[in-house]
C-alpha cells in the first residue's frame, strides 16, 4: 500500500529510518552479487579484489532518484592489521554524486566477512536521501573548503577539515554511519575519548586544533572568505547541534537495545561534561 506521506522526512531522534532500511537492502544485493564474482589481482597491489557496477532501484525509498548506480570496488584482506592499514591511507573510501545519480565504494572483506559494510553504505546513502529531500549546500563555500584542505598550507588544511565536519549534510551522515557502528557492533557502553568511531571526539579534536594554531584574520579573509568572529560562530554552532544529535542517537540506540538505565545516564553525563570541555581523567594522573 502507498502512503500519501511516504516521502516525508521522517528521523527518530536523529536517525532516519528510510535510510536504515535502504542501507539494510543495498547491503543484502551487494554482498549477494560480490560473491559471486571472479577474483582478480588488484593493480600494484598484493591482495585479491573484486569489482563491478550494480544497479539499485531506490524508488521505494526516494521521491525523485528512481535508479541508484553503485559503483563498487572490495578488498580481500587477511587480517584486522592489514585493513587498518588500507583503512588509514585513505584506500577504503567512498562517495556519493547525486546529481549523476551514483555512489563509489570501496569496501573490505576480512577473512572472508564483510568488513562494515553497512557502516560505510550507509554514510554514502544518507547524502543521497538528503538531496532527495532537498537538502543544498553552497557549491562555492563548499569547493573552497575542499580545495583549501586537499592543496593548502598546514594551516588551511586544518581550518578546512573542521570546517568540512561542520556542514549539516556531513554530521547527519556521520551520526548516521555511527548509529549503524553502534547496532553492528552491540555497543554497552561508548568511549568519548580516542574512539575514532565516535563522531564526537573526531569533531571535537578538530576544532581544538583550530583553537591550538594562530590564525591571520586577513589570510582567513583570503582563504575562506570569512573573518576570525564568523569562523568561530560557524565551528559553535555545529558543536552545539552535534551535541544535540549525538544524545538523541545514543537515547535511541539505548531505547532500542534495552540497555540498562544507569548506562544511559552515564552517556548522557559524559557527553555534557565533553560539550564543557571536561575530560575523563588519564592513567598517570597521580593520586
Amino acid at each position: 500500500m502507498t502512503y500519501k506521506n511516504r516521502f516525508t522526512i521522517f528521523e527518530n531522534l536523529s536517525v532516519s529510518e528510510i535510510v536504515g532500511r535502504m542501507t539494510k537492502d543495498l547491503t543484502k544485493q551487494l554482498i549477494s552479487k560480490v560473491d559471486k564474482q571472479k577474483y582478480y589481482i588488484a593493480k600494484g597491489k598484493n591482495v585479491l579484489v573484486k569489482k563491478g557496477i550494480m544497479n539499485f532501484n531506490c524508488s521505494e525509498y526516494l521521491q525523485h532518484l528512481k535508479n541508484l548506480q553503485v559503483i563498487y570496488c572490495v578488498y580481500y584482506l587477511k587480517n584486522e592489521a592489514e585493513y587498518e592499514l588500507y583503512d588509514r591511507t585513505g584506500i577504503l573510501n567512498c562517495s556519493a554524486d547525486y546529481e549523476n545519480g551514483n555512489i563509489k565504494l570501496s569496501l573490505a572483506y576480512v577473512q572472508e566477512q564483510p568488513k562494515d559494510f553497512k557502516i560505510s553504505i550507509r554514510h554514502e546513502l544518507k547524502h543521497i536521501y538528503q538531496y532527495d529531500c532537498g537538502a543544498k549546500k553552497n557549491n562555492n563555500f563548499y569547493e573552497t573548503v575542499i580545495d583549501r584542505y586537499k592543496n593548502g598550507e598546514q594551516w588551511e588544511k586544518i581550518v578546512a577539515w573542521a570546517l568540512y565536519l561542520s556542514f549539516k549534510t556531513e554530521q547527519d551522515a556521520f551520526i548516521s554511519q555511527y548509529y549503524e557502528f553502534l547496532k553492528n557492533n552491540n555497543i554497552s557502553k561508548v568511549k568519548l575519548q580516542k574512539d575514532d568511531n565516535n563522531p564526537y571526539y573526531i569533531f571535537d579534536k578538530a576544532f581544538d586544533n583550530v583553537d591550538n594554531i594562530d590564525i591571520d584574520e586577513e589570510s582567513l579573509k583570503q582563504r575562506f572568505g570569512l573573518n576570525l568572529t564568523q569562523l568561530y560562530s560557524i565551528l559553535n554552532a555545529a558543536d552545539e547541534r552535534l551535541y544535540k544529535k549525538m544524545t538523541n542517537v545514543w537515547t535511541k540506540y539505548v531505547n532500542e537495545k534495552k540497555i540498562k538505565q544507569p548506562n544511559a545516564a552515564e552517556m548522557n553525563f559524559l557527553m555534557e561534561c565533553y560539550h564543557r570541555g571536561i575530560h575523563e581523567e588519564t592513567d598517570d594522573l597521580i593520586w
